[in-house]
């Protein structure tokens, strides 16, 4: 299902430091890569919808009636699509600028927000997701993050 979002953060990628004492220097490179946790917060509609799909999936990862968690990260884990659009809303077809596929997610934390009827603002459900993966998109094609970038040779120095 296509849910709109009313605002989220993007995608933020870490690499661990690492260091090597050695005799009269230091080396340092990257350790192992780490995602941090997405943030969306989602507007709800009238039939409540997107707050019972935020439901749905809580229930999947731990069921709140039995008390039992799933056997494994199979059973409760999605894939999320984020795509950046240039704006083209209602006049013309919006084109997808870049697209970010987001593998292993489970809710982390769901704040379903509060209902205030003094004021105009929709209700909201704010996530943050947690996942194991990302592979960013550009154009249709794999680009930046997850890219090929070919065989490498023991001696040659490759930049990027």
């Amino acid at each position: 299902m296509l849910v709109r979002n009313h605002q989220q953060n993007l995608l933020k990628q870490q690499h661990h430091y690492q260091k090597i004492e050695i005799y009269n220097s230091v080396i340092h490179y990257a350790g192992k890569p780490a995602w941090d946790p997405l943030t969306v917060k989602l507007r709800d509609d009238v039939t409540g919808a997107v707050s019972k799909l935020v439901g749905e999936q809580n229930q999947q990862q731990f069921d709140f009636f039995e008390q039992s968690s799933a056997s494994s990260g199979i059973d409760y884990k999605f894939t999320t699509k984020i795509e950046i659009l240039d704006g083209g809303n209602g006049t013309q077809t919006p084109n997808t600028l870049e697209t970010f596929e987001c593998y292993g997610c489970f809710v982390q934390n769901a704040d379903y927000g509060d209902l205030n009827y003094t004021t105009n603002e929709p209700a909201t459900v704010a996530l943050t997701i947690r996942f194991d993966n990302a592979i960013q998109y550009k154009g249709g094609a794999v680009d930046g993050i997850g890219r090929n970038i070919g065989a490498r040779s023991i001696g040659v120095l490759t930049t990027g």
